[in-house]
C-alpha cells in the first residue's frame, strides 16, 4: 500500500456516489499480523493478540493528521478496510 485515505468516494455507473470511511487497517512484518481499528469518532485503536492480549492501545485521532497509517511496530499497511459512511458521523 502507498496509501490509506482517511475517506474515499466511488463514482456508480447510475452518477450516485457512495461515500466510505477508513475503518480498519491490518498490518503485516516478521510473521505477524496487527491491526488498527478506527472508531467513527477518529479514534485509533492499536490490537496486537499476541503482544497486548485483549486490550486495545490509544494511538490517537485520524483528524490530528499527526498518525502514520502505513506502518505501526515496525509492521507495513497490508489491507485498508472500509465501510459506508456517513456524513455528520465523524468529523473529517
Amino acid at each position: 500500500m502507498t496509501t490509506c485515505d482517511v475517506v474515499i468516494s466511488v463514482q456508480q455507473k447510475t452518477g450516485e456516489t457512495l461515500w466510505y470511511r477508513l475503518a480498519g487497517i491490518i498490518y503485516f512484518g516478521d510473521n505477524h499480523f496487527v491491526a488498527c481499528i478506527i472508531r467513527k469518532d477518529g479514534q485509533v485503536w492499536f490490537y496486537d493478540g499476541i503482544g497486548t492480549g485483549w486490550n486495545l492501545i490509544y494511538e490517537g485521532s485520524v483528524q490530528s493528521n499527526q498518525l502514520d497509517l502505513l506502518s505501526v511496530s515496525a509492521k507495513s499497511a497490508c489491507c485498508a478496510i472500509y465501510k459506508p459512511h456517513h456524513f455528520g458521523l465523524i468529523g473529517i
